[in-house]
């Protein structure tokens, strides 16, 4: 804002003087309205600076939610799949449950190891090391 001009007497004795005082006003008001146009594009580019700034964070908050969104998304479904497989396996437990325990026809080795029963018609599965350096001295020899 331009300063407030001292208060003189509105005619002077010469119309010099007056020319003078004149041109000096118009010089301070110029100055003055120079000063509030330099201040006004400083405030404008403030203002364009902190919209662009404020642009680039909505659009950086928009593109966080829309990632936010397929993830979740993505975890809906894997959990729907999960939910839907543990259903498969409760169904097909059920139907085991409901068969009752088989009792006639050929058991296979898996259900008996299952009831931890020991076979008889089943050799020795375990080897010791003695066993097998004795067949590798034997081999050699009968070679």
């Amino acid at each position: 804002m331009a300063p407030p001009r001292p208060q003189q007497p509105t005619w002077p004795k010469s119309f010099r003087e007056h020319v003078t005082r004149l041109s000096v006003m118009q010089t301070d008001d110029k100055a003055a309205s120079d000063n509030t146009a330099r201040m006004l594009n400083i405030v404008k580019q403030e203002r364009k600076t902190e919209l662009k700034n404020a642009t680039d964070t909505v659009h950086a908050i928009a593109t966080d939610v829309q990632q936010s969104m397929r993830a979740g998304e993505a975890e809906k479904t894997a959990d729907k799949e999960a939910v839907e497989v543990g259903q498969a396996n409760l169904d097909m437990i059920r139907r085991i449950e409901n068969a009752g325990p088989q009792t006639s026809g050929a058991v296979s080795y898996g259900v008996i190891a299952a009831r931890s029963a020991t076979l008889a018609s089943t050799p020795e599965t375990q080897v010791s090391i003695n066993s097998v350096n004795s067949e590798a001295t034997w081999s050699r020899c009968n070679y």
